[in-house]
């Protein structure tokens, strides 16, 4: 019974020592395991990081990249304009109407014209004149009557003579305001420009205004 009791002691202590040695291992097992887990997981925080951080960059050079070749059309566009102005051989030559801008005012029936003017030549030399302006249109009814000095034919024309004087040698931006009756709705503009030696240019837009 003793020699028993003594076999079954000997034998619960080392089944308890290697119970130990076990949950020490699975312990050392666990924290390894969890300092790979935390060093993974710091990992895939750095590779999200760089990972933002490059397509940020990639965001931002596709901003720059457009903004460049949004300039540079800007900038070819300027560029030809320039090179019709200095170098017209396949453009004809003389004073010519590049564009128009109408913008409203604080005042209901006037609105602000401008024109910009430009003169193609093989040599530019200083050219003056003026520019008359027609608005084409129909009358809205007789709240109140148009001039009828301003009238060019029964209902349908504003004509506003010698309004624009100028003197320039290769681009110019005029402009005048223009007082319209409310009783007269535009519906384009006809602009002619007169200069000396026959010089003279005609061009027509639709009455269009510009956002403020």
């Amino acid at each position: 019974m003793v020699a028993s009791g003594l076999v079954g002691l000997v034998y619960g202590q080392r089944f308890a020592l290697e119970t130990l040695s076990v949950n020490e291992q699975l312990k050392q097992q666990i924290a390894s395991s969890q300092v790979i887990n935390e060093r993974t997981r710091n990992e895939l925080t750095d590779a999200n990081l760089k990972l933002n951080a490059q397509n940020m960059i990639v965001r931002s050079l596709r901003d720059e990249l457009a903004s460049v070749y949004g300039n540079n059309s800007q900038l070819q566009e300027e560029l030809g304009f320039f090179r019709e102005l200095m170098a017209p051989e396949d453009a004809a030559n003389g004073i010519r109407v590049e564009d128009v801008n109408i913008r409203s005012t604080e005042d209901s029936k006037e609105y602000l014209v401008s024109v910009m003017l430009a003169q193609v030549a093989t040599s530019h030399q200083f050219v003056a004149g003026n520019v008359d302006l027609v608005l084409v249109g129909s009358k809205t009814g007789d709240a109140e009557p148009v001039p009828a000095e301003q009238l060019v034919n029964a209902s349908a024309t504003l004509e506003f003579a010698d309004v624009m004087p100028f003197k320039f040698r290769y681009f110019l931006k005029v402009s005048h305001a223009l007082s319209v009756p409310q009783a007269f709705l535009p519906e384009e503009i006809r602009i002619t420009v007169r200069a000396g030696k026959g010089l003279t240019a005609q061009a027509t837009y639709p009455w269009s205004l510009e956002e403020t």
